[in-house]
């Protein structure tokens, strides 16, 4: 049997396709391809799958459906996959003693949204102590220079921001 009478005899006369025959197993979902017989290309079966699931909506609604895609233009870099899995993991690829500059800073933003002197102590006093604690154990990475937070400093800062 020719390759064009395969193709002929999976389409309608008026080039639809055929109607889907049950696989083997008597599985006749849209997700699962039948392969096809020995020699003969996969390009029908897989265009067929295609179309049905358009037909049937599957392609609607997906997630970024609309949107560029992104780092489209971005150069080429090697190690996307990595970068993209630690920005999606939220990991923080610095040493503990780098990232924690970054740590307090946000920390210290945050103060502001504080009720009162007493809270801002207190978080002044934990940030402190991760302070003390890192300088006295980094081990990988540079090492610290972060002195601990004046308290007097950060509560008078807390005070001008509330009156701001």
């Amino acid at each position: 049997m020719s390759r064009g009478a395969v193709y002929s005899a999976s389409l309608m006369s008026d080039g639809s396709p055929a109607p889907r025959q049950p696989a083997p197993d008597g599985d006749t979902s849209a997700g699962k391809l039948r392969r096809p017989r020995s020699g003969l290309p996969w390009e029908p079966v897989v265009e067929d799958t295609i179309r049905r699931a358009q037909s049937e909506g599957q392609f609607d609604k997906l997630e970024g459906a609309g949107k560029p895609i992104a780092d489209f233009y971005a150069p080429y870099d090697p190690m996307w996959w990595v970068k993209k899995l630690l920005r999606r993991e939220r990991v923080d690829a610095l040493p503990e003693s780098l990232a924690i500059r970054g740590r307090i800073e946000r920390e210290l933003d945050r103060l502001a949204a504080l009720p009162s002197e007493a809270a801002v102590r207190a978080r002044v006093a934990e940030l402190n102590a991760e302070i003390a604690r890192l300088n006295r154990s980094a081990v990988a990475g540079p090492p610290t220079t972060l002195a601990p937070l004046d308290p007097d400093a950060e509560v008078a800062r807390w005070r001008a921001r509330r009156r701001a």
